[in-house]
């Protein structure tokens, strides 16, 4: 998945080991151009991905096209065709908050890890929990994410 200014992340694939890819083309996945993370998910059929993204398009209203809010887990039983959401981990558009540059990892079998930075763009609140965060999740393969994060 790449990046752009379209409000869409865009899709290329490779057939032989990344020496030519196909035409870059939008795909479903919202994204207001801010960076999206993707693994293959080891254990499980070949073509199960998970992404960890912005999910949306950018907002029209106050100028806010590469806002990053939204922050959500995706899961895709088809290499990356259609997308589900998993659970949202950082939602609101409120007080200039940032959830973003989002990292997964895989741990053992049955544990997601999200890595990712929250901020503001000003105006903080004192007590604000800023800077890098780590939330870990259980994963069943039934059921995907638990909606609550096990910290």
């Amino acid at each position: 998945l790449l990046r752009t200014g379209t409000g869409r992340a865009f899709t290329s694939k490779s057939c032989d080991e990344g020496r030519s890819w196909t035409e870059a083309a939008a795909s479903s996945v919202k994204n207001p151009d801010t960076k999206l993370n993707m693994l293959s998910w080891n254990g499980l059929p070949e073509h199960t991905l998970l992404l960890a993204f912005n999910n949306h398009k950018g907002y029209a209203d106050a100028g806010c096209r590469k806002c990053r809010t939204h922050l959500t887990i995706a899961m895709s039983h088809d290499g990356g065709a259609g997308w589900r959401a998993l659970t949202v981990v950082e939602k609101a558009k409120i007080d200039y908050k940032k959830a973003h540059y989002p990292t997964l990892f895989q741990v053992g079998c049955d544990r997601v890890l999200l890595v990712f930075s929250r901020g503001y763009s000003c105006c903080a609140p004192a007590d604000a929990e800023l800077g890098i965060q780590l939330v870990s999740y259980k994963f069943d393969s039934t059921t995907a994410l638990q909606n609550k994060p096990i910290h």
